[in-house]
């Protein structure tokens, strides 16, 4: 078939343009300059994340040190055998089939129990493990600006939630089992053995056992697909199948396991469209502009009807339109970091309901792998900039080191708002005043420390923030927990008659809760209203409350009866 040139540049179309050779290390070129350039990325994690050795377990971090699974010896068996019920026993339980996991986090139980710079330490190995591996991916392909990439993701500010929650490991091993897989299929495609298949499968295998978000592989396999080739052939869908017969189960298993299959926010199709086109430029900019990270960002609003929502779809076309039509003059690879950056968050735009979205429509470790494709665009168009101008070469190099060293500072500073539950949450609800949930949790989490009055107006904001209007069981239950928190912060100044108002309201919210109405009748009782004292501890018991309060509860009875007797 005869080949079709360009107008102007003279080029195949249809294919790449020879990469412009650049400086750049790359592993396997040259032994000792590989050795220098991996101990710069190592010392440049190491620094960015150095005061998360000094941090604590917080939020969700509670499920690892309450689970009997990761604390017993034979919880191994349970977590993989048994996930039914070896993911709900703790004091907050695990919704997810991701057992590899928690394997990692029972084995650092029975080297250093639970001990939390055992687990941070960890989790920074597992980062830098990453950045090396993406160089060395982005290097296999020949990627200019591979180690500028790599660098970027090992200091991005935007990857402390993923490095510095114990938790979010899952986006670290999900992460370098994905890469792993990546760079074990190039190498397979070198040989026709149908032996190939097994190592890449496995190390896939192993990332959906981390995190259910690695599935997206298959598709970033095709788009390298068309990255070298410029198509994708039948061919090129057949060597998917096996990967995508792996995803479908171990998917379906992590379904089958999570307990929120009732959850739905009822957003239209076209609604989902808008908050997924949002979210792929709020992503975009934090990443280039990382500046008011917060643990809990705005929900903005979705409303087909005004016209500006329409802006973010119509840009994202734009773009990749753009970019489509400037394929034989800038290369296939611009698109394909775009195209990649939107395939790896696909799951987690909204485009299927997830508990988060009740909270906020973007979190910063949804990013940590699909971040990487827009962070590769960047470090390869300044490579070919110093590339095509050599005399801007050192300016562009000196622009790169001042980049990296803001980017460290900024990692270095974000860290430390994860030292613990009341930093973190005050440091939530002071990057987003408007989150209901962050003034939720500061002040659930002052009440603990005994900031009553900072808990009590954390709350109260909270409550005047959310509407309650979407998953009206959960709602329910967090505002009835809010009232109650209230009510126990005046009790404890010795303000009865405000905490007893605090109280009816919380069993206002849940009519049915035992605690809100014990907590309403011991008000009373301090206030002297002994009959209807009695009555509220007599309506307690009869809700049925927990077995651990049911002695508390009827001392506290007794004592209401013998005074309205006197």
């Amino acid at each position: 078939m005869k080949k079709i040139r360009g107008k102007k540049t003279g080029r195949t179309r249809g294919t790449e343009p020879t990469p412009v050779p650049v400086p750049d290390p790359r592993p396997g070129n040259d032994a000792q300059w590989n050795a220098w350039a991996l101990a710069v990325l190592a010392v440049l994690v190491g620094i960015s994340y150095f005061p998360a050795i000094r941090l604590g377990f917080v939020w969700d971090d509670v499920v690892i040190t309450t689970l009997p699974a990761v604390r017993e010896w034979s919880g191994i068996w349970d977590l993989w055998f048994a996930p039914g019920s070896a993911y709900r026993r703790g004091l907050i339980g695990e919704d997810h089939y991701w057992p590899l996991l928690y394997t990692t986090f029972w084995i650092e139980h029975k080297l250093w129990g639970f001990t939390p710079a055992g687990f941070h330490a960890v989790n920074i190995l597992l980062h830098f493990a990453n950045t090396a591996l993406l160089w060395r991916l982005l290097a296999r392909l020949r990627v200019p600006g591979a180690w500028w990439a790599a660098a970027l993701f090992a200091t991005h500010p935007l990857h402390v939630e993923s490095v510095t929650w114990v938790i979010a490991r899952k986006d670290l091993l999900a992460t370098l089992f994905y890469l792993a897989a990546f760079l074990s299929w190039l190498r397979s495609m070198a040989t026709s053995r149908p032996s190939r298949y097994a190592a890449p499968l496995a190390l896939f295998a192993a990332a959906l056992l981390c995190k259910t978000m690695a599935v997206t592989l298959p598709a970033a396999l095709l788009l390298w697909c068309w990255w070298e080739r410029g198509r994708v052939t039948l061919e090129d869908l057949a060597r998917m199948l096996p990967f995508l017969i792996v995803a479908f189960i171990l998917t379906a298993i992590d379904l089958n396991i999570y307990q929120k299959g009732n959850l739905s926010f009822d957003y239209s199709p076209v609604e989902r469209t808008l908050i997924a086109a949002r979210a792929l430029w709020f992503y975009a900019g934090k990443l280039l502009w990382p500046t008011d990270l917060a643990l809990f960002y705005p929900q903005w609003d979705v409303n087909p009807a005004n016209p500006v929502a329409w802006v973010a779809v119509v840009a994202a076309a734009g773009v990749a339109a753009m970019l489509w039509l400037a394929r034989d003059r800038v290369g296939r690879g611009p698109l394909a970091c775009v195209l990649f950056f939107a395939v790896t968050l696909s799951p987690v735009l909204g485009f299927v309901d997830f508990g988060y979205m009740n909270i906020a429509f973007a979190a910063d470790r949804y990013q940590y792998l699909a971040g990487a494709g827009l962070l590769t665009l960047a470090a390869g168009a300044a490579a070919r900039g110093a590339s095509a101008y050599p005399r801007a070469a050192r300016s562009i190099a000196a622009a790169g080191g001042i980049t990296l060293a803001l980017l460290v500072s900024a990692t270095w500073h974000q860290s430390a708002a994860w030292k613990d539950d009341l930093t973190l949450f005050s440091h939530a609800a002071a990057t987003n005043s408007e989150s209901w949930t962050a003034h939720r949790y500061a002040g659930m989490e002052s009440f603990k420390q005994k900031f009553d009055a900072r808990a009590e107006t954390h709350l109260r904001r909270s409550l005047e923030l959310r509407t309650w209007a979407r998953m009206p069981g959960a709602m329910k239950r967090f505002r009835r927990d809010i009232f109650r928190t209230i009510g126990m912060t005046l009790m404890r100044r010795g303000r009865f008659a405000d905490a007893f108002e605090a109280f009816r309201s919380a069993a206002a919210a849940d009519p049915d809760d035992a605690v809100a109405h014990a907590a309403m009748g011991e008000a009373l009782l301090r206030l002297e209203r002994r009959q209807e004292a009695v009555a509220a501890f007599e309506q307690a018991l009869a809700l049925g409350p927990d077995p651990g309060m049911v002695p508390a509860i009827r001392q506290l009875l007794r004592q209401a009866l013998a005074r309205a007797a006197r």
